[in-house]
């Protein structure tokens, strides 16, 4: 991917590092690379919270996770998987939520 180029605000940019955005095979790669990563990498570092994560889905590179514990521990797993991610320079966001979010082009409420 060494001769990929991004337009941005009708400037050019070279990729430096990455897949290019928008090729036709980015979808499947991020996807192959996100799945690999999770399943076989960060999974297997996380047992201790799978009783506090009571959803996971991810739909390419958004991550979607209800989470069933307090928001300390929610930072402190959250620092723990960006650790476990920098090495491939990926970097993931957290929100403290009330009653709605927005994932992808849906938003979900809580009842009650």
């Amino acid at each position: 991917f060494d001769q990929s180029y991004v337009t941005f605000r009708n400037e050019c940019f070279k990729s430096l590092k990455g897949i290019p955005m928008g090729g036709c095979d980015s979808t499947q790669i991020e996807d192959i690379f996100l799945h690999w990563l999770v399943a076989d990498n960060i999974k297997d570092n996380f047992s201790s919270w799978d009783q506090l994560i009571v959803m996971f889905r991810r739909y390419i590179d958004d991550c979607f996770l209800i989470w069933n514990g307090t928001s300390r521990q929610f930072n402190a797993f959250v620092t723990k998987l960006n650790g476990l991610a920098s090495r491939f320079g990926i970097r993931f966001g957290s929100w403290v939520i009330g009653k709605e979010v927005n994932f992808l082009v849906v938003t979900l409420y809580l009842l009650g």
